[in-house]
């Protein structure tokens, strides 16, 4: 359709729980790598790359908080359904 823009946004607030990231729960290190990755990722996803483009970017992300286990199956896994919502 001629002249109609849709636009989508994120906002992530997941925990460094729901991202399943090494350490003690009251670790503020742990809690910070929770905040930057969501606003890394958010902004890759709001910059509305393709799916492929947003992929490798998040998987970058997910690669430099790594000794926090952020690239093992459970973060990938986070990041993955963020892509399936966000691209569906």
């Amino acid at each position: 359709m001629r002249n109609v823009y849709i636009t989508k946004k994120i906002r992530i607030g997941l925990t460094a729980n729901d991202w399943s990231l090494y350490g003690d729960d009251d670790d503020p290190k742990r809690d910070m790598a929770a905040f930057e990755m969501n606003e890394k990722i958010e902004a890759v996803l709001n910059e509305h790359p393709t799916r492929e483009e947003a992929t490798i970017a998040i998987s970058a992300i997910l690669n430099q908080y790594s000794d926090f286990g952020a690239y093992d199956s459970e973060g990938v896994q986070v990041a993955g359904e963020l892509i399936r919502e966000f691209f569906n």
